[in-house]
């Protein structure tokens, strides 16, 4: 990595067969987690990782040494859109039901 303490979740889109990433959401930043939307195969979801630190900048989950994101479950998506800004809950929700 260059400077940066940790890599940032917008640079982070492996599988590039299955992922493409969609807003960012949330950056907590270095050490913290990152949520965003994406599809997955085409189907819209909400994606969360742990950002990484000086010491694993690439954070977690990591995949054959690529940074990439975890999709979770359809059931969280309310729970977990809820807990959002108004702004983000209404970007979530559009993406979610697209």
């Amino acid at each position: 990595m260059s400077e940066e303490t940790y890599q940032k979740p917008a640079t982070v889109t492996s599988p590039k067969e299955a992922l493409d990433l969609g807003p960012i959401l949330v950056d907590s930043g270095e050490g913290g987690y990152a949520l965003a939307l994406g599809k997955w195969y085409s189907q819209p979801v909400l994606l969360i990782r742990w950002n990484g630190t000086v010491e694993q900048q690439k954070g977690n989950p990591i995949s054959t040494f690529h940074a990439t994101w975890l999709v979770l479950p359809d059931e969280f998506q309310t729970a977990i859109v809820g807990t959002l800004s108004f702004k983000n809950q209404r970007i979530a929700r559009e993406f979610l039901e697209a």
